[in-house]
């Protein structure tokens, strides 16, 4: 399925974050200062607050990856739900901040996710340790700018984790996998120009 949305607001969605955030991301997110960088972008697409706890009935666990441009000048969003009967679906979508249009979503895919394929995501995450963590991140005390920035979260009965990397500039080894197999479940590829995805 690939549809265009415009959504027209008021300001921008960074601009918006600047006045304390829109609350897609939890306040000790937006403290760190590689992650959460889409909060009111995500936000202002209708994406729902993980750190809250599961936000649809019938699955077992909620993943989002939220890939921010350096530049913030687009942010593309993977949406996994793990039902309890074992399988999933997973949707893709990019989200631009148009100076004249506001808010454009574009690029919609979903796909149903087959019980194995739902299986290696969990063993990747496990073996990655990526939800080890309530909030964790793979930069260290490196420094980096204008990287792409990944913000991965997970949602379970049991709680919210939340990781960042960056991942164009910072890819590390653990985490790839599971990275590398969330976005070829949505054809997710990486760009020639250096950016990851």
């Amino acid at each position: 399925m690939i549809a265009m949305i415009v959504l027209a607001f008021a300001g921008t969605p960074l601009a918006a974050c600047e006045n304390g955030g829109c609350g897609t991301y939890s306040s000790d997110v937006l403290d760190s200062p590689y992650a959460g960088w889409s909060d009111c972008i995500l936000h202002e697409a209708g994406e729902k607050p993980l750190w809250h706890g599961l936000t649809r009935t019938g699955v077992r666990e909620q993943i989002r990856f939220t890939f921010t441009e350096g530049h913030s000048s687009y942010t593309q969003v993977i949406d996994f739900d793990g039902y309890t009967d074992g399988h999933g679906s997973i949707r893709l979508k990019t989200l631009h901040d148009e100076p004249t249009d506001g808010l454009v979503i574009s690029g919609q895919k979903s796909r149903r996710v087959s019980p194995g394929d739902v299986a290696i995501i969990d063993r990747l995450a496990l073996s990655s340790g990526t939800w080890e963590h309530a909030i964790g991140t793979w930069n260290g005390d490196d420094l980096y700018m204008h990287c792409e920035t990944l913000d991965m979260e997970r949602a379970t009965a049991a709680g919210y984790s939340f990781s960042s990397a960056n991942i164009s500039c910072n890819q590390p080894e653990k985490l790839m996998p599971l990275v590398q197999f969330m976005t070829g479940l949505v054809d997710l590829k990486p760009y020639a120009n250096g950016r990851m995805y």
